[in-house]
């Protein structure tokens, strides 16, 4: 134990000295400041503004998108709801003239 005790004290002395020799070989004043540093390296910070700015569009574009949709999905939904109580309307006042409801489904060939 006391040879582990020395190892982690001549290990802590050396990382000491290490952490005093770096420190005393950078001054303050050859330190950028954080902007600096970044403006520095432009091509980082392009590209990172140019994601951040790709994925605003992104969101915004589906924002955009989601309500454009909902719109014509009520007004599609309006419609068809006014198409069945004309119907409906038409068959009370005039049973007469109801008719089940028929599409033209396109013209087949006939098998001979």
């Amino acid at each position: 134990t006391t040879l582990g005790r020395v190892l982690v004290r001549s290990l802590h002395a050396a990382k000491a000295e290490a952490y005093r020799t770096m420190v005393d070989c950078a001054t303050l004043e050859d330190t950028p400041t954080f902007w600096e540093y970044i403006f520095e390296q432009e091509a980082v910070f392009i590209a990172g503004a140019l994601v951040i700015f790709l994925f605003t569009a992104l969101g915004v574009f589906d924002i955009l998108w989601t309500r454009l949709q909902v719109g014509r999905y009520a007004s599609s939904e309006i419609r068809a709801n006014a198409e069945s109580i004309g119907v409906s309307i038409m068959k009370f006042f005039l049973p007469s003239l109801a008719v089940d409801a028929y599409r033209f489904r396109g013209m087949a060939n006939k098998d001979c």
